[in-house]
């Protein structure tokens, strides 16, 4: 009986011990982790904007800002939050996402026989992610002879999330009594104006070679007599060589590029009614010198 009592009486005891240093020991902070760009800083001030909390404050020290523009954010790592009444939570901020990439055109374009080494291809593409990123790609292509290829974009941020990308290459060859057509930029501003038809929900124009020849005439005729009426005194559809129930010109003198001369288009109500047009199904667009020129038919 003894015994039993001893044994009891220090079963109590350990129990005891234990809650006591139970009882002593402090509670741990909660921990809530956090997508890295969910803690936006306000500019100019120390509040931090939170996707869970309104009033409270977040300890953090400037070297742990990031910034991009006009956005400040807080980088990954751990911070502690402090309540108004008092109450902590420890709020750990995770880069756990891919970086968002968006190519700045459809297609890409290059003449047969083409040296690819001196292109940067970095230019063709856009990267967003709240950290830094590394970049690499690989181009696959055969430029000896007309086809296609594409170039393939890596990119990985700190955290090791990694996002792919392909951009479209066709090689295109320079046509023979068209030599001084630069087609690069016409197949461009040819690809830009169908994003744009397709951005409002109609059908993407088709190329058509056969209004090639109109085009390049006209390229030359808008350096003589810029209108649609030719040097000649008739129309720009007296070269059609098919009678069409819709049909529509575009004309511009000037050397722009092809994304310079789409943002033109665009912003001016006639040539982007023309560009919209959805009883328009095919077309072209040639730049040649200081004249590019687009026919619409339907």
């Amino acid at each position: 009986m003894y015994l039993r009592f001893l044994i009891i009486t220090a079963l109590v005891g350990v129990i005891g011990l234990c809650g006591l240093w139970a009882w002593q020991k402090p509670d741990q902070s909660p921990q809530l982790t956090i997508e890295l760009g969910s803690a936006i800083v306000s500019p100019g001030s120390h509040k931090v904007s939170l996707p869970f909390e309104t009033t409270a404050t977040l300890a953090y020290k400037n070297s742990q800002l990031d910034s991009r523009d006009a956005e400040v954010w807080l980088k990954a790592g751990t911070y502690l939050l402090t309540r108004e009444d008092g109450s902590e939570l420890e709020v750990v901020i995770q880069d756990q996402t891919a970086p968002t990439l968006t190519l700045n055109r459809q297609t890409a374009y290059c003449y047969v026989n083409d040296d690819l080494s001196q292109i940067d291809w970095t230019d063709y593409l856009q990267i967003s992610d709240y950290s830094s990123t590394a970049t690499s790609y690989t181009v696959h292509v055969d430029t000896s002879q007309v086809g296609n290829g594409e170039v393939v974009y890596t990119v990985k941020d700190q955290a090791g999330n990694q996002s792919t990308i392909s951009l479209p290459l066709k090689v295109v060859a320079r046509r023979p009594g068209f030599e001084d057509v630069d087609w690069l930029a016409s197949y461009e501003m040819f690809d830009l104006q169908n994003a744009y038809r397709q951005a409002q929900g109609l059908e993407a124009l088709e190329w058509d070679d056969s209004l090639v020849e109109m085009a390049y005439t006209r390229c030359a005729e808008i350096g003589q007599r810029y209108s649609h009426i030719r040097p000649n005194g008739t129309s720009y559809a007296s070269l059609f060589t098919h009678s069409y129930d819709h049909h529509a010109e575009n004309i511009s003198a000037c050397n722009k590029d092809a994304k310079s001369l789409f943002e033109d288009w665009s912003d001016r109500l006639t040539f982007s009614d023309n560009m919209l047009d959805e009883n328009m199904l095919q077309g072209v667009i040639l730049h040649v010198a200081d004249s590019w020129v687009g026919i619409y038919t339907g």
